[in-house]
C-alpha cells in the first residue's frame, strides 16, 4: 500500500482506477484532493421545529447561514469513483474547524469501489449562525494504492 502523489492520482484518472467528477483543477495538492460543499443540504431540527432542505446553489450568493447549535446532513460538490485498488482516508480541513466553527462528521475512509458524493454531517458549534457556500473547501482526501503491484508507467518505468 503507498500514498497517492499528485501524479499517481492523475496516472490513476488516466486509467479510470480513480474518477473525481466536477472536480477543480486547484483542488489537488501534493498528495490530496480538497473536496467541496455540494448544493443539498438537509438541516435537522430539534425541539418539534421541521427539517429543511436546502439547496445553496439556488440562495443569494450561494450561501446560507447555518443556524447556531444546527446539524445539517451534507454532500460532496464532487462524486468519486475508486477501482477496487484505490482506497482513501478523508476529513475536514484545519479551517473549517479552527475558524470557521464547524465540524465535519463522517466515516473515515473511502472504500475500494465506492461510486457517489461523500455524505457527512455538517455542526455548527458556535453559538452564532455561520454562513455555508455552495462549493466551499470543506476538506482533503488522501488516496492508497492498496494493490500488490507498485506503479509503472505505460512504458515500464516507475511513476
Amino acid at each position: 500500500m503507498f500514498l497517492l502523489t499528485r501524479e499517481t492520482i492523475a496516472y490513476n484518472i488516466s486509467k479510470n482506477q480513480l474518477q473525481i467528477s466536477d472536480a477543480d483543477p486547484a483542488g489537488f495538492g501534493a498528495t490530496f484532493y480538497y473536496f467541496r460543499l455540494g448544493s443539498s443540504v438537509r438541516i435537522w431540527a430539534g425541539g418539534g421545529h421541521e427539517d429543511r432542505s436546502i439547496e445553496l446553489s439556488r440562495q443569494p450568493d450561494g450561501t446560507y447561514p447555518l443556524p447556531p447549535g444546527a446539524y445539517a446532513t451534507v454532500f460532496s460538490h464532487e462524486t468519486f469513483y475508486c477501482s477496487e485498488k484505490i482506497f482513501a482516508f478523508f476529513g475536514q480541513s484545519t479551517a473549517l474547524g479552527v475558524d470557521q466553527g464547524l465540524q465535519l462528521v463522517h466515516g473515515p475512509t473511502i472504500d475500494p469501489r465506492f461510486n457517489n458524493p461523500l455524505k457527512m454531517g455538517l455542526k455548527n458549534l458556535l453559538d452564532e449562525p455561520v454562513p455555508i457556500r455552495f462549493k466551499q473547501q470543506l476538506g482533503k482526501v488522501l488516496f492508497f494504492d492498496v494493490s500488490d503491484t507498485y506503479p509503472l508507467g505505460d512504458h515500464g518505468q516507475a511513476i
